[in-house]
């Protein structure tokens, strides 16, 4: 909303959609801590109270609700930027349920999330009844123990000043005068208790008015006098510009701090990161300084640490250069030594053992032999070690290599297994017993790397028994099909039903599998010739109707080529009557999703789609369309006629369900959908006002009407020069309401005269009326009797709401 500000002073509230996204959700599963709805419900209460302003309301107040109002603003003072978050937490401190301990104990809730507090206190008319309005706000911070410690800002800010009169203003000598005068005594027992909680320098008094110059009452509530488009307000900026300085200070404070700290530091600290933190410290304060309010001890503190960062930064510098030669010359030294241990007589000692604990042994010897041959590099010799972790490492080696042992014992008879294994019976054995070394977790390195190698051998030598197994049983099968060729050709379907595939198909090569499938299809042949030559088109069939995939492989396989076609034909002519039948049992029976994965199985097959026709495929894929568009109809049907139990739920249901993404009832159940999504929301609605007047009215003369909502201190509608005339019917004017479909609302409509002469004064009223009733039932209008004259009021939604889709 426009306002007044002081000429080097602005103020934008981030009040777009984009800077306060909806969160995600019904609002009433939202956290009341979340950010994300503080600040989207600060953002709807804002936007509402700009546009009661705009109407000429006051805004309504905000509520008390578990979840505090939070809104984000960009202020700048001659040019320099301040981010501001406001929390407000909705008369935390004015609920009656509230005892003292529990206020305190809110209190101080919010002061441990906030950099600043301000105190919010009503200014009084002038020569208005005093009473103690401030009692609970002062008994809260006098209850406030020492343990609360300091708060760094607090500011009592004194709201609708505009009251003290037309030249009150901004003058803070009229805000000094109150405080001191006999109206004031119950504010400087608040300003009492707020310094004492409050750290030197940061309490302020400030004077403010939202709306700069109203008018009303404590009945009707005052309202803004707009000055053209803008609120002639005053001091809104000033509390929050005085609390980014105490910020800034704060910090700049800290930082010197630190900055003394880290130049007083001990030369041998040359590590300390003093030169690039000094120079830190001198480039932010040279950036507050033109920012600070007139202050010679800040100042002093800004001058002292420029000038202790140019006089030691030469010093500290000689400190790194020095320190890092130190470190130059350490490092050759050990490269030295460890160059002189690589040459050393004794590394065969531990190279040349073929045995871990072995060379463990050796290792130790050794160590001990050089630093005691090695009179010069024999400190420098511990430090290399040392630093490696080495001797420690193989102290530790020593001591474990007798925990470890039955690792080693039980890998040799493992092996010894592993050698005489004949079978794979024996060699599951082993691999199930083999899984974990007996002592898993103290193995060594070199016994992890021993028993991988033989778990990988043990893997190899199962899979080679398999493939074994495999090809000695695919042998005795092609034994068997030759012998039952030429002695019981009727045992042929019992052959090919147990070889159907390898034991271990899993291990198969490929050149196995390829010989199974040559010797079914060779069997498939014989067969055929032996059982099946004067009746083909019979056996074809029979075979289509039990087992798509091995007809199809038939047919892939077979040699005669002209039967081939002939039997291609039956094969499509039985599968699509096949197909035709399972679509219509889907049909009568609703069992779509069976009868579609059938058909989808069918046709996703390599082998099937290899022997049919592209018309064959695609009248396949038309039944399955088919089978989708009866289910689709059938989902429809159901959502349609649930009439009362049509919810979002339900129109999801449908939405997931249907196959047809082109559905002519998508569209239908998508609508249906959101209107009940905007049903179960609070909705913007627009009311609308016409008043018929009776035939003993009043004729011709001006009437003032006004509407408002019961529970609203102001007026929802309020027209004034609305002329009379039996029979005729007036349209008052829109406005408008936040509700839900169900909410309950109760509107009072009054009609005044305004104008002519009256004998009693008491007949210029021309009648009131109450309408109660639900926003639902106020879709299609009520009527209301105003008890006068015949007049008759009706109130009706024309806006907001949208209508009910219609399901064809």
């Amino acid at each position: 909303m426009p306002h007044t500000t002081r000429d080097n002073v602005s103020v934008s509230w981030r009040g777009t959609a984009a800077d306060n996204p909806k969160p995600a959700g019904e609002e009433s599963t939202w956290r009341a801590e979340d950010p994300a709805a503080q600040r989207y419900r600060g953002y709807q209460w804002i936007q509402g109270a700009i546009a009661a302003l705009k109407n000429g309301v006051r805004p309504t107040q905000n509520p008390n609700q578990a979840s505090h109002l939070s809104s984000h603003f960009d202020l700048a003072e001659g040019g320099i930027p301040y981010e501001v978050e406001v929390m407000d937490y909705s008369g935390e401190l004015i609920k009656p349920e509230n005892t003292g301990g529990q206020l305190s104990a809110n209190l101080l809730d919010h002061l441990r999330e906030f950099d600043g507090v301000f105190v919010l206190a009503e200014a009084p008319k002038p020569a208005e009844n005093q009473v103690d309005r401030l009692g609970q706000l002062k008994q809260t911070f006098a209850t406030l123990g020492d343990g609360a410690g300091k708060i760094t800002s607090i500011a009592l800010v004194v709201n609708k000043w505009d009251r003290r009169g037309p030249d009150a203003g901004r003058d803070r000598a009229a805000v000094q005068q109150f405080f001191e005068s006999s109206e004031g005594k119950e504010y400087r027992q608040l300003v009492e208790l707020l310094r004492a909680r409050t750290a030197a320098g940061g309490f302020e008094i400030f004077a403010c008015s939202a709306f700069g110059k109203s008018e009303g009452n404590s009945e009707t509530g005052e309202v803004p006098v707009l000055t053209g488009a803008s609120l002639p307000s005053f001091g809104l900026e000033e509390p929050f510009l005085w609390a980014a300085r105490r910020e800034w200070i704060r910090h700049l404070d800290a930082e010197v701090k630190k900055f003394k700290t880290s130049a007083h530091s001990p030369w041998l600290k040359f590590w300390h990161p003093f030169i690039l933190h000094s120079a830190k410290v001198a480039r932010q304060a040279v950036a507050l300084r033109p920012h600070l309010l007139p202050d010679t001890q800040h100042a002093a503190q800004i001058e002292e640490a420029m000038s202790a960062s140019r006089v030691t930064w030469l010093t500290r510098s000689v400190q790194v250069f020095l320190s890092f030669l130190l470190a130059f010359v350490v490092w050759g030294l050990l490269t030295l030594t460890a160059d002189a241990i690589k040459r050393s007589p004794h590394k065969p000692a531990i190279t040349g053992q073929t045995n871990e604990s072995a060379a463990v042994d050796a290792a130790i010897v050794w160590l001990r032999n050089f630093q005691d041959r090695n009179f010069f590099w024999s400190p420098l010799s511990r430090l290399v070690l040392s630093s490696g972790d080495a001797r420690e490492q193989l102290l530790e080696l020593s001591a474990r290599r007798s925990e470890v042992k039955p690792n080693d014992d039980q890998m040799e008879k493992w092996r010894e297994e592993l050698i005489t294994a004949k079978d794979v019976t024996a060699l599951l054995k082993l691999q199930n017993e083999s899984k974990t070394l007996p002592k898993a977790e103290g193995a060594t390195r070199e016994q992890k790397r021993k028993f991988d190698e033989f778990r990988t051998e043990l893997r190899q030598k199962l899979e080679e028994n398999r493939q074994k197994e495999n090809a000695a049983t695919l042998e005795q099968w092609q034994s068997e099909e030759k012998t039952v060729a030429a002695t019981a050709p009727d045992k042929i379907v019992e052959l090919l039903s147990h070889t159907q595939k390898l034991p271990y198909p899993d291990d198969a090569t490929e050149v196995q599998k390829k010989a199974l499938d040559d010797f079914r299809i060779a069997l498939f042949k014989k067969f055929h010739n032996v059982e099946m030559d004067k009746s083909y088109q019979g056996f074809l069939t029979t075979i289509a109707d039990v087992h798509w995939t091995d007809a199809a492989l038939l047919l892939t396989k077979f040699p005669d080529a002209n039967k081939k076609i002939e039997a291609k034909k039956v094969f499509a002519e039985a599968l699509l009557r096949w197909a035709k039948g399972e679509k219509d049992r889907a049909i009568q029976e609703r069992q779509y999703p069976a009868a579609r994965n059938k058909l989808n199985d069918i046709v996703n097959k390599s082998v099937i789609r290899e022997n049919i026709a592209p018309d064959t495929e695609r009248k396949l894929n038309e039944l399955v369309q088919d089978i989708n568009k009866a289910e689709d109809e059938y989902l429809y049907e159901n959502f349609k006629n649930q009439q009362t139990g049509r919810t979002v739920a339900s129109a999801n249901e449908y939405l997931e369900k249907s196959q047809v993404k082109d559905s002519r009832w998508r569209k239908y159940v998508e609508a249906y959908k959101w209107y009940k999504e905007q049903m179960a929301i609070k909705l913007t609605i627009t009311l609308s006002v016409h008043i018929t007047w009776g035939k003993e009215c009043w004729d011709g003369y001006k009437n003032k009407v006004e509407v408002r909502q019961e529970g609203n201190p102001n007026y929802n509608l309020k027209k004034e020069d609305e002329k009379s005339s039996p029979g005729v019917t007036n349209a008052i004017g829109d406005f408008a309401i936040t509700a839900g479909l169900q909410d309950r609302v109760i509107l009072n409509i009054e009609a005044e005269v305004t104008d002519g002469n009256f004998v009693a004064e008491s007949r210029r009223f021309h009648g009131k009326g109450k309408i109660t009733a639900t926003v639902q039932e106020l879709i299609s209008g009520k009527e209301v009797d105003m008890n006068r004259y015949g007049n008759r009021a009706t109130i009706q939604i024309t806006g907001g709401v949208p209508a009910e889709p219609a399901l064809p």
